[in-house]
């Protein structure tokens, strides 16, 4: 089992409601990550061009128990339901990479 194990969570919001998004995701949705089973802490980064500018993209990054992969997000699907989800998310740009340390 790894010392520690991160997940890396990538998404977007919908055109011109970046500022909105990035407010739910750090004051609410970070919570409600975090009130399940195996995730121990969170923080959102955004995404930022060689020239300084935004890309857009936003990286949620969250420290995990050492429990599998699939395990950490049936428990997260699992819990999906409670989450209060924002509609200034695109659905279609969700990603998940698990990390473990080299």
């Amino acid at each position: 089992m790894p010392e520690k194990r991160y997940l890396i969570v990538t998404s977007r919001a919908l055109p011109g409601r970046e500022e909105e998004y990035a407010a739910w995701y750090k004051d609410r949705h970070i919570q409600d990550v975090l009130s399940v089973p195996g995730f121990i802490e969170g923080q959102l980064y955004v995404g930022v061009a060689a020239d300084g500018s935004q890309t857009g993209e936003f990286k949620g990054l969250y420290q995990v128990d050492g429990a599998g992969p699939g395990a950490l997000l049936g428990a997260l699907m699992a819990n999906r339901e409670q989450m209060d989800v924002s509609d200034a998310i695109d659905p279609a740009s969700v990603s998940f990479a698990f990390l473990d340390p080299a």
